[in-house]
């Protein structure tokens, strides 16, 4: 299936099986950011290849829920786990 047939059958379905379909994908997204989180500890050195990322070099300060809080040039930012990765 593809994303066009993905927004057609949304568009389509029933109540219940669009509840259903937005649990589903709501677990997938939680499974995954649970799963980049778990790389990261809180004192890591970290950067990210995402162009919007123009903050450099940062330290994890603290591990929230749905995302990090990183300590760039003295600025906290709040990113998503999904955006970093440890600087070796």
């Amino acid at each position: 299936m593809n994303l066009l047939e993905a927004k057609t059958f949304a568009r389509n379905c029933s109540k219940d099986e669009l509840n259903e379909l937005i649990r589903t994908i709501n677990t997938i997204q939680n499974n995954r950011r649970n799963e980049a989180k778990a790389h990261f500890d809180i004192g890591d050195t970290v950067t990210s290849d995402d162009p919007r990322w123009y903050y450099g070099n940062g330290t994890i300060e603290k591990i929230n829920r749905k995302n990090l809080v990183v300590r760039c040039n003295g600025r906290l930012i709040n990113v998503s786990p999904g955006l970093l990765r440890k600087v070796k």
